[in-house]
């Protein structure tokens, strides 16, 4: 029974497979169907005609299926060829589906054609052809997370390529003048990205009809990085991307100067490598015949250059003209493992600026100007031979150089006073006299290597005054190009002795009085190398005789594993510029330890940062605490509180790790505005790119936008955000350009504030240019009904970030009596908005508007004598027809009413200005009938009446104003005869006030008679 099974099973894979292979010929005719559509859709989406010949789909035994077509053709709309190649094919492997993996399986052609015209700017003639994307969806594309389906990965098996007689060239436009690469083959096979590669190639390059380089070149490479694919294409890290960056090369410049200085060479190479990248084996041979070069418009003789490699042996052989007579000739044989030898042999009357012309006109080539300035004067005479098993040495000959010197304008450095007498003569090698002037200072060299193989050589450089040198320390977080302004003091003693393949060192450096920051701070490093350990006696940065930065401890085993015992620390806290901006303050204080091997060392202490101020990136951050423990730099840290512009964090705490140049902060936890921020943030140190990936909760929303954004009292509510963006910049501002990536958020239980108010849309420029309506509008926007229209429920939305721009992708708000749906974007530094606001709001709100609001409903007759034979102006000015919005995209109100009117908004300017708010219709059809149906006699009487009611209201307008006036004046009449009649008691209360007083008088009279 189960031999029945197996053979059925049998049969039916075979039956399976047997389909597999006939497939094609069922198959091709309905795929020739398709290649109208093919070349249709290659016009769409790319910009080029597409000539595309039989077509025919392909199985294989090793199952991997492809299609091949019998020729293949894509050309300008001009009808320019571009590309051209036959029995152009592409396959895939199946079995690795299986396994969830695609592999592509080959790629190959017959004679391939390419060519690119290249215009005087130095760019593709075939780019102003190509589709070219809408920016906002390549970057929303970009932005967006993407992933094969079903958990499908690609292989690191790249597809074998084999191009049988090819042609790549490039014309250079203005002159009509070609530059190719042909050749009979070009194979790469067994690429695996992490393991392994071949390549086989044959070929020539011909610039302007002058073919000068030829090439057959046959290598395998066993020594590949760790390198994965699929995460290359989908999950690149934030060191691979670097967006907005393009590399520019102008082939034809390249090709120009190549052409100029007559570089030419034959190369023939049959070569192996394996083993490890520090530990690599070589194995093959490597010849470069008919080398040569102009030089200052006079052609080299040509030289050559042989290497032979097997196992741990090594050949190599040398003729090579610095100028007509000027020749070196070098050939050796060399010994790796367990019996080590060297055999040497060299004859040599090389002229130094010869050679520095060569480097230059070959630097010229891409354009590297950096030697212009260099130069030399005097050479080398050498002729000899020494062989050695690295116990006893075989010698003659002698190596001089009898006076010469080299000056390099470019760094203000000259080395004068080359000189050497080296005799190797009876198997004994003395350097008599050797050494160099640097600076004024002389540096000397004594020493011999005896026939047994013993060495006793010295070096000596006593107190070498270094003045203006510049001194370039690389790229990292605290340091940058310094310009040493005062004298520099070396004094340096090398001694060497012991057995060549054995001996051990006696170095002592001094290095003293190095003005490297700012006057008055000096660098001081005394340091000395014996019995296989580096031992620093004295190492800092000391300012008026205090340390500021001191190193201490030891390197020990220095020529093998480099074992690491240092310290580093600073004595007191030290206040410094952050590189790169200017005026910026950090004090900074630091107790670190080193250890284990300088390929990976330990680091253990802490760095403490009291304050930091970068004015112009609005930064400053306080009491930031690092505790390291592990590789460079491995550890957590902790800081009180951060500003950046308008942005306060506090309680913050995160891991943090430097690898490749590249800082990780992991883990971010910390405080702002009144809730909680949680994320991770990485800092490309060589580039400045900064990558943030930033949740928010629970955040108070109206300080968090006013920080943000600069808006005050923009709205109030619960924040929370989720970030993940990338940018760089020396300042805020730069920082906004180039912000790139997206974000979500969601505020719940708010009020808006100062922008998106329903009162503010309709003070749109189309409502307000009515008199009526600017009256309704100044009427109703106070009303309590109306205000409450701010109160929302929930806003949310997704945001694009990009050259300074935040794409809506869209924003939603949803209340009790207002709801609305926004588009378009926001300027990021100057705060402006263009943007379409398609809302939603309740009928009891529309009530309340008046004219405004009747404007809303499909039947009109209501408002006709409002505003007479203006309402068609105004129904136009007013009112949109729906079916053209998106309307199913306004969000349901919160309060669930089915009772609302729609409308639209367009906004562009200021977010915070109503002088923004360009238009607002409702979205209705309305019902004109009424208006149809008045004949012009109707208009016109209906104008009359208008007429007479306006004429007959500013009558009694008139009228009214007339009695006032005349009740006014009565009133002041009245109040003249009241005043009169006041008057005139007044008078005769005085006349009888002054009869009185005479009747006294006459009493007193008589009184004193009496």
């Amino acid at each position: 029974m189960l031999k029945k099974f197996i053979l059925s099973i049998s049969i039916f894979i075979v039956l399976i497979y047997v389909l597999f292979l006939t497939v094609p010929f069922l198959l091709t005719s309905v795929i020739n169907s398709y290649n109208g559509e093919i070349v249709k859709l290659v016009k769409e989406n790319v910009g080029l005609n597409l000539n595309l010949g039989k077509l025919r789909l392909m199985t294989t035994p090793k199952l991997s299926v492809g299609l091949e077509a019998e020729n293949i053709g894509v050309s300008l709309p001009t009808g320019e060829s571009v590309f051209k190649a036959e029995n152009f094919s592409g396959k895939v492997s199946l079995i690795p589906i299986l396994f969830k993996k695609i592999e592509l399986d080959s790629v190959s052609a017959q004679n391939f054609d390419l060519t690119l015209k290249i215009k005087k700017d130095g760019k593709f003639l075939i780019e102003d052809y190509l589709v070219q994307n809408d920016e906002n969806s390549a970057q929303q594309v970009q932005n967006e997370a993407f992933e094969l389906p079903f958990g499908i990965k690609l292989s690191n098996k790249l597809p074998d390529i084999k191009i049988k007689n090819y042609n790549i060239s490039f014309v250079d436009m203005p002159t009509s003048k070609t530059y190719s690469v042909y050749g009979n083959k070009f194979f790469i096979t067994d690429f695996i990205l992490d393991k392994n590669i071949k390549l086989d190639a044959d070929g020539k390059i011909k610039l302007d009809n002058r073919e000068q380089f030829s090439y057959d070149v046959k290598i395998v490479n066993k020594i590949m990085p760790e390198l994965s694919l699929h995460d290359m294409i989908f999950n690149p890290s934030n060191a691979d991307v670097n967006e907005n960056e393009t590399v520019s090369f102008d082939f034809i410049e390249v090709f120009k100067k190549i052409y100029q200085n007559q570089l030419r060479a034959s190369l023939t190479a049959d070569i192996k490598t394996s083993g490890t990248a520090d530990n690599i084996d070589v194995n093959g041979s490597l010849n470069i015949s008919n080398l040569s070069l102009a030089v200052d418009g006079k052609l080299l003789p040509e030289s050559s250059v042989d290497f032979y490699s097997k196992g741990k042996n090594t050949k190599f052989g040398a003729k090579l003209f610095t100028a007509p007579k000027e020749l070196t000739e070098l050939s050796g044989n060399f010994t790796s493992g367990k019996h080590k030898n060297f055999d040497l042999t060299c004859r040599s009357n090389a002229q130094f600026n010869s050679i520095i012309n060569i480097i230059d006109s070959i630097a010229k080539t891409f354009n590297i100007k950096d030697f212009d300035t260099l130069s030399a004067k005097g050479g080398i005479d050498a002729d000899f031979s020494i062989k050695s098993d690295m116990k006893n040495v075989t010698s003659s000959g002698y190596i001089k150089i009898p006076d010469a010197s080299v000056n390099y304008k470019l760094y203000n450095t000259s080395v004068e006073k080359i000189f050497a007498n080296i005799q190797l003569a009876n198997n004994f090698v003395e350097i008599k006299d050797a050494g160099f002037t640097i600076m004024k200072q002389p540096l000397k060299i004594r020493g011999t290597l005896s026939h047994n193989a013993d060495i006793d050589m010295n070096l000596t450089a006593d107190k070498l005054q270094l003045k203006g040198l510049l001194v370039s320390v690389g790229q990292a977080a605290l340091v940058k190009d310094y310009n040493i302004k005062d004298n520099a003091l070396l004094s340096l003693n090398v001694e060497a002795k012991g057995k060549l393949d054995k001996f051990d060192p006696k170095i002592s450096v001094i290095i003293d009085n190095i003005n490297i920051l700012k006057k008055g701070d000096y660098i001081k490093f005394n340091a000395k190398i014996a019995n296989d350990c580096l031992e620093i006696l004295q190492a800092g940065i000391f300012y008026n005789n205090s340390v500021l930065v001191q190193l201490k401890g030891a390197i020990s085993d220095i020529y093998n594993s480099q074992k690491l015992k240092l310290n580093a620390s600073t004595p007191k806290s030290i206040s410094i510029e952050v590189p790169y901006f200017a005026k910026s303050n950090m004090n900074l204080n630091f107790n670190v330890d080193v250890s284990g091997k300088s390929s990976a060392p330990e680091l253990k202490g802490t760095v403490s940062i009291p304050t930091l101020n970068i004015p112009d990136m609005l930064l400053t951050m306080n009491d930031l605490s690092m505790d390291l423990n592990g590789p460079i730099a491995k550890g957590k840290g902790t800081l009180k509180k951060i500003v950046s512009g308008g942005i306060i964090a506090q309680n913050l705490s995160s891991d943090f790790v430097l690898d490749n140049n590249m800082l990780y902060l992991k883990g971010i936890l910390g405080d702002a505005f009144g809730g909680k921020i949680k994320g991770d943030v990485s800092y490309n140190i060589t580039n400045g790119k900064i990558g943030v990936i930033l949740d928010g909760s629970s955040m108070d929303a109206q300080s968090a936008i006013y920080g943000a954004a600069g808006i005050k009292n923009a709205l109030s509510g619960t924040l929370n955000f989720s970030a993940n963006v990338t940018t760089s910049g020396a300042d805020d501002v730069e920082m906004m350009k180039n912000l790139k990536g997206k974000a979500a958020f969601d505020i719940k239980d708010g009020k808006l504030g100062n922008i998106g108010r329903f009162e503010t849309f309709v003070l749109a420029g189309n409502v307000v240019s009515n008199p009526i309506l600017k009256t309704a509008v100044n009427t109703f926007s106070s009303l309590a009904t109306v205000q409450k229209t701010a109160e929302f429920s929930t806003i949310d939305g997704n945001l694009n970030f990009n050259n300074g721009w935040a794409d809506l992708v869209p924003v939603k708000m949803s209340g009790q009596t207002m709801a609305y749906y926004v588009t378009g974007k926001y300027n990021l530094i100057n705060a402006s908005a263009n943007v379409i606001i398609l809302g939603r709001i309740s009928s009891e709100v529309v009530s309340l508007l008046g004219p405004v609001g009747e404007l809303s409903v499909s039947k009109l007759t209501s408002y006709i004598p409002v505003f007479g034979t203006a309402t068609g102006n105004i129904i136009n000015m007013l009112t949109s027809n729906p079916d053209k919005e998106k309307i199913e995209n306004i969000p349901a109100l919160s309060s669930g009413s089915s009772d609302y009117k729609d409308f639209k908004v367009e906004f562009n300017g200021g977010v915070e200005s109503s002088s923004s708010v360009k238009s607002f219709k409702w979205l209705t059809k309305c019902d004109t009938s009424e208006l149809q149906q008045l004949n012009i006699k109707d208009e016109i009487e209906h104008a009359k009446n208008t007429v007479n009611e306006i004429k007959k209201q500013n009558i009694e307008s008139i009228n009214k104003a007339v009695n006032e006036q005349k009740q006014q004046i009565q009133d002041v009449k009245n109040q003249i005869n009241d005043t009169k009649n006041q008057i005139n008691d007044t008078k005769n209360e005085l006349k009888n006030t002054a009869e009185e007083l005479k009747n006294t008088a006459d009493e007193l009279k008589n009184l004193f008679k009496f």
